[in-house]
């Protein structure tokens, strides 16, 4: 409907191209910016720019190849759905890189399907699917915000990781900022590693209704003595 509109109004076939190409990139970044945002907002290490980077790469792949399809009708047999193809494929390699296997556990799944996600949203809007891809948006939106919540009825937790020069004095001081804070620890333990490195102190920590009361927390933990890193999972 969209590009209907657009070639009503413009008698030039490649201003009326690039028209419908700014704004599918624009739509694809926008909808790439706002998911990306939610990651970077819990410490995801695939945040906005990323996200952006994603989706409007997959839209620019499909706008290109259906532009080369223009470009060569009548001429060459093309598929314009080949390149779009590979964007869904070789997105694995990016999100593969988010993956950790710590022991049993296994983090970094759902950025790396959200990573997966993205760019197929990108592929709608650089088809020219704005429907589609805007309703994925809120969907993944949806998802990542509130399907914990909604499906398992459970408040959402953090682990918070510090490195320790000294135990005697983190120990007391973080334990001191989430008495104050008001942030319930769930569950807590040492890892030690080996000689001569930092001990870890792991903290899973269920997060309040006020999000912003645990990255207040996290930022007095960092200020704290004996503390030398901090890092949020």
């Amino acid at each position: 409907m969209t590009d209907r509109f657009i070639d009503s109004i413009i008698p030039f076939a490649d201003m009326a191209f690039m028209l419908k190409t700014v704004l599918r990139l624009l739509a694809a970044a926008l909808a790439g910016g706002v998911i990306g945002n939610n990651r970077e907002h819990i410490n995801r290490p695939a945040g906005i720019r990323t996200n952006i980077l994603v989706c409007t790469g997959a839209a620019l792949t499909v706008i290109t190849s259906e532009f080369v399809c223009l470009k060569y009708a009548g001429t060459a047999s093309i598929d314009p759905t080949r390149l779009g193809a590979q964007v869904i494929s070789g997105i694995g390699f990016l999100g593969a890189g988010t993956i950790l296997k710590e022991g049993f556990s296994v983090k970094g799944l759902t950025t790396a399907a959200s990573l997966w996600t993205v760019s197929c949203v990108g592929l709608a809007f650089g088809s020219g699917f704005y429907g589609g891809g805007f309703a994925a948006a809120v969907m993944i939106l949806i998802t990542l915000r509130m399907a914990r919540h909604i499906f398992m009825g459970k408040g959402e937790t953090r682990c918070v990781a510090v490195k320790a020069a000294s135990l005697d004095k983190a120990v007391p001081n973080i334990s001191a900022v989430f008495r104050k804070t008001g942030i319930t620890v769930i569950s807590s333990e040492i890892l030690v590693g080996k000689e001569g490195d930092e001990p870890e102190l792991r903290y899973i920590v269920a997060i309040p209704k006020n999000s912003e009361l645990f990255y207040y927390s996290v930022d007095k933990i960092k200020m704290s003595e004996g503390v030398t890193m901090v890092h949020v999972e």
